[in-house]
C-alpha cells in the first residue's frame, strides 16, 4: 500500500520464506529494494541525496573517486551490495576519503604553482 511505501514496514519486512531458495528466508537481493520496503521512500531518496552530496564537484572528474561512486551504487541495485555490509562500508569509505584527500591535495598543488606559492 501506499502508507507503507512511504513509511516502510520495518526491518526483516523484507525477507520472504520460499521453497525454490532452500527453504530459507531470503531478501530482496538489493540495498534500493530493501531500503524501500524496511524504510519507505523518503529515506530511500535520502540515502540516495546523501551519497550525491559526497560526489565533488570539480571542472576536471576523477575516474578513480567517480568509479568508487559508481561501483557503490550499482553494487547496492544489483544485490546487497556495500550499502548494508558494515565492515566493507567502513573500508570503502577509507579508500573513499584517501582518494578525496589526493584530489585536494593535487588541487592545492595547482594553486600553488599557479599563484607562485611555495
Amino acid at each position: 500500500s501506499l502508507p507503507e511505501y512511504m513509511l516502510g514496514r520495518g526491518t526483516g519486512s523484507d525477507f520472504i520464506r520460499t521453497e525454490s531458495w532452500w527453504y530459507d528466508d531470503k531478501g530482496s537481493h538489493s540495498d534500493f529494494l530493501t531500503f524501500t520496503i524496511e524504510n519507505g521512500i523518503p529515506y530511500l531518496m535520502l540515502f540516495i541525496f546523501i551519497m550525491l552530496t559526497i560526489f565533488p564537484y570539480y571542472k576536471k572528474v576523477n575516474l578513480i573517486y567517480l568509479s568508487l561512486i559508481i561501483g557503490y551504487f550499482f553494487s547496492s541495485l544489483i544485490s546487497n551490495g556495500i550499502a548494508v555490509r558494515p565492515l566493507s562500508g567502513y573500508v570503502f569509505f577509507v579508500v573513499l576519503a584517501y582518494v578525496y584527500l589526493d584530489i585536494v591535495r593535487q588541487k592545492n598543488k595547482q594553486y600553488e604553482i599557479k599563484n607562485g606559492d611555495d
